[in-house]
C-alpha cells in the first residue's frame, strides 16, 4: 500500500506544503519560510503541480491565480477533480482580489494578497494542514463505518440469517447497538457538514467528532472479532482493573449523550488489584452497567460513583448512581432475559452482565429505590500467581 492510500493521520508530523507559483522569488522566499515545520515542494506551473498530486498526497497548497499556460483557476479546478481534502490557498495581487474571492467559490479554501506577512503566511498553513488532516481522517471513519456495517451484516446473514436470530445473535446485536449508532450519528454529522462545505464545522468539534468515531469502530471490531471467535483477547489472563475501568469508562461516556459526572474512588493500592479472566469480557459486563447508571441519569443530570476496593479473596467493583431507580417487583427478574426497565430496551445487558461475571466465578448484586438510585456490586476473584499455571 502506498503512502497515499494510507496517509499519515497525526498532525504533529511536518506538513507536505505544494507551493505553484511562476515567479522564482516568492517562490523560494515560501520555501524558506515554511521549510522548518513543512516539507515544501516548489514548482513554476500548474501541470507540474498536479503531477506532484498525482504522485503524493499534499495538505497544502499555494497556488498563483496569474501564471502562464493553465492559470489559477483551472489549476484549481484540476486539484478539486484529485483530491477534494487538500486546502487550496490562492496567491494574488492587490487588483485580482475578486477573482481570488470568485475561487474561494469555486473550492480554494482562502486567499492570500502579495506581498504577504511571512507569520501570517505560517500560521495560515499551519491551520490549514490540521484542517487537512482532519478532514482526511472524516472520510477513512465514514469508509471505516461502511465496510464495519457491511461485515456485520454478511456476517450475520452467513452465521443464523436475519429471520431466525438466536440467542447469541441477539446478544450480538445487543452489544453492537451504542458503540455503532455512536459512530453512526457522529459520521452523518460530519457528512453534513461535507454536503455544507468543508468550512462548516471548526477543527476542534471535528477533531471531537473524529474521536467519538474512532472509539466507536474501535470497540465494535474488538466486539465483532470476539462474536467471530478470532479476537486474541479471549483467552484467559491477569487483567489490572484500573486499566479497565478507566477505558470502561472512557468508552460509556462517548455512546451516551449525557452531562453526569462519574466519580471514581479507587482504594490506594489499587493498580494492585488483578483479576483472572479476557478483558474484553470484563470491559462488556462493566459497560453494560455504567452505560445502564449514565442512561438512568442523563435527563437528571446526576452522579455515578464507581469504587475499586478489595478484601482477601476478591476485588470489589461498585457502580452507585441516583437515577431513577428500579421498581422493587423487577429487582429478582432484572437479572433475567427479556426484562427491561426502558421502553427501548432488549432486557439482555444486565442478562449478559451476569453470564459474565458468573463465567469468571464472581456474583452481582443490586440495590435500587425508586426516585434514588441504584448500586451494583459486582464481586470477581483476585488475581494469584497460580492462574498462570
Amino acid at each position: 500500500m502506498s503512502e497515499k492510500d494510507n496517509p499519515p493521520a497525526r498532525t504533529t508530523e511536518r506538513g507536505r506544503v505544494l507551493v505553484i507559483d511562476d515567479e522564482l522569488g516568492p517562490r523560494e522566499s515560501m520555501r524558506f519560510a515554511l521549510s522548518g515545520l513543512n516539507i515544501v515542494h516548489c514548482v513554476d506551473s500548474a501541470a507540474k503541480g498536479l503531477a506532484i498530486l498525482d504522485e503524493q498526497e499534499i495538505d497544502v497548497v499555494l497556488l498563483d491565480l496569474r501564471m502562464p499556460g493553465m492559470t489559477g483557476i483551472e489549476g484549481l479546478e484540476a486539484i478539486r477533480q484529485r483530491d477534494r481534502n487538500v486546502a487550496v490557498i490562492i496567491l494574488t495581487g492587490y487588483a485580482s482580489v475578486d477573482t481570488a474571492a470568485d475561487a474561494v467559490r469555486l473550492g480554494a479554501n482562502e486567499y492570500l494578497t502579495k506581498p504577504f506577512d511571512v507569520d501570517t503566511l505560517k500560521s495560515k498553513v499551519k491551520h490549514h494542514v490540521a484542517e487537512s488532516r482532519l478532514r482526511r481522517l472524516r472520510d477513512q471513519a465514514v469508509d471505516k463505518l461502511s465496510n464495519l456495517n457491511d461485515q456485520l451484516r454478511h456476517q450475520l446473514i452467513e452465521q443464523e440469517g436475519l429471520v431466525a436470530m438466536g440467542q447469541n445473535t441477539r446478544e450480538m446485536l445487543h452489544d453492537l447497538s451504542n458503540p455503532l449508532s455512536v459512530a453512526y450519528g457522529y459520521t452523518q454529522l460530519m457528512l453534513d457538514n461535507v454536503r455544507h462545505g468543508v468550512k462548516a464545522l471548526p477543527a476542534d468539534r471535528m477533531a471531537s467528532y473524529l474521536a467519538r468515531v474512532n472509539t466507536g469502530l474501535e470497540h465494535c471490531k474488538e466486539l465483532a472479532d470476539l462474536w467471530r471467535g478470532i479476537g486474541g483477547d479471549q483467552g484467559r489472563r491477569r487483567v489490572p482493573l484500573v486499566s479497565l475501568l478507566n477505558e470502561v469508562i472512557e468508552t460509556a461516556t462517548s455512546e451516551v449523550d449525557s452531562d453526569t459526572v462519574v466519580d471514581c474512588n479507587f482504594v490506594p493500592d489499587a493498580d494492585t488489584i488483578s483479576v483472572w479472566g479476557s478483558s474484553l469480557q470484563l470491559r462488556r459486563a462493566f459497560s453494560n452497567i455504567l452505560v445502564n447508571a449514565l442512561q438512568a441519569t442523563e435527563k437528571r443530570g446526576g452522579a455515578i460513583n464507581l469504587s475499586l476496593a478489595k478484601d482477601d479473596r476478591n476485588a470489589i467493583v461498585s457502580i452507585a448512581d441516583d437515577g431513577t431507580g428500579i421498581p422493587e417487583d423487577m429487582l429478582e427478574h432484572i437479572f433475567a432475559p427479556n426484562v427491561s426497565t426502558k421502553e427501548t430496551g432488549t432486557g439482555l445487558g444486565l442478562y449478559i452482565v451476569r453470564k459474565i461475571i458468573e463465567a469468571y466465578n464472581g456474583t452481582i448484586q443490586v440495590k435500587s429505590t425508586v426516585g434514588q438510585g441504584t448500586t451494583f456490586c459486582v464481586t470477581l476473584p483476585r488475581y494469584t500467581p497460580a492462574d498462570d499455571v
